[in-house]
């Protein structure tokens, strides 16, 4: 029984680092960070388990972030 989870454990950790080579390399492939979001970001956060990614432009104590769901943003950050 120990084995077979072992197993089991093996091949769902052999499946996620397969998924995840091929998105990193549709995103190496992207033509610009603009496609990466509009053709990927559904693919991003299903492989992530996230429920949104977003894109963080400039530096802090100002930063420009995008949701996947849409437009851009300006919001206000602290340098750390």
């Amino acid at each position: 029984m120990a084995q077979q989870t072992s197993v089991l454990v093996l091949q769902e950790r052999l499946a996620y680092e397969q998924r995840l080579v091929q998105l990193v390399d549709r995103i190496h492939a992207a033509k610009s960070l603009d496609s990466i979001f509009l053709e990927l970001q559904g693919d991003v956060v299903e492989l992530l388990g996230a429920d949104r990614m977003a894109e963080v432009i400039g530096a802090a104590p100002r930063l420009v972030g995008r949701k996947s769901g849409g437009g851009r943003k300006r919001t206000r950050g602290s340098r750390r």
